[in-house]
């Protein structure tokens, strides 16, 4: 029976690393073939870097991970890549959104906010140094096999497919010479991503996500301290902040 106990745990230990293992893969994987769409943009206009760890400005964490960042004569475009398939569900608004693949939910952050932290580290960064006003735009991107049904004002949700012709879309204006631009690039390229950076922010991040799951079990928002409250919207029932609408942080039931 002891022998038994041991190998049962022994497999679920096995299938929780083997799982990690393999999100980190797909991961990785999604950000390597965006990474190569992102190449096909001319080279004279737009400078491509990937893995980004900057410090955070106004987020939960220390430091935050951009995807990638393309520094352009048209502006700055900061891309977060999700390698999910299925249904993908959320708002602009929501602190999560949620993955319907078959027949099974599961949730995750809104990358909308990511994306949204990721452009206030890069504006910090450059305003420090000389760099402001310049035009940043936020696009999280998806595989072709999901189906987008998210609703956003400020930030572009595309598949891969469409994230070249969109970033093609934005770039209307030239705001940036190509030796500004080069000294941008010198300058993001400083903090690309170390191993070291790289394990203290996962591990950062896995920290806050337990902080702030405790206080929504709580029913505290974690983003301010006041009390959530059960309310009913476009997709259903959810948990929003009672000091809305200057705190506009939700949770799905």
């Amino acid at each position: 029976m002891g022998n038994m106990y041991l190998w049962v745990v022994i497999l679920i230990i096995f299938s929780i690393v083997i799982g990690t293992f393999e999100a980190k893969i797909k991961g990785k994987f999604g950000e390597a073939s965006v990474s190569k769409l992102l190449h096909r943009l001319d080279k004279n206009k737009y400078k491509v870097i990937n893995d980004v760890i900057l410090y955070s400005d106004g987020g939960n964490t220390k430091t935050t991970q951009i995807d990638h960042i393309v520094v352009s004569n048209y502006g700055i475009f900061s891309i977060e890549t999700k390698n999910y398939k299925g249904q993908i569900y959320g708002s602009e608004q929501s602190s999560q959104w949620t993955q319907n693949i078959y027949g099974h939910k599961y949730k995750f952050m809104n990358p909308v906010h990511q994306n949204y932290v990721h452009i206030k580290a890069i504006k910090a960064l450059l305003d420090t140094n000389g760099y402001d006003k310049i035009p940043m735009y936020s696009i999280v991107t998806f595989p072709g096999d999901a189906i987008i049904k998210v609703e956003t004002r400020e930030s572009y949700v595309v598949k891969w497919k469409k994230l070249v012709p969109t970033i093609k879309k934005l770039s209307s204006t030239e705001c940036l010479n190509s030796e500004t631009v080069e000294k941008i690039v010198e300058l993001l390229k400083e903090k690309v991503a170390s191993k070291v950076d790289t394990k203290e922010h996962i591990q950062e991040v896995k920290t806050t996500i337990k902080e702030t799951k405790k206080k929504i079990k709580a029913g505290t928002c974690p983003k301010c301290g006041g009390e959530l409250v059960l309310r009913k919207g476009k997709y259903g029932k959810f948990y929003g902040c009672s000091n809305y609408p200057k705190c506009r942080f939700t949770v799905t039931k």
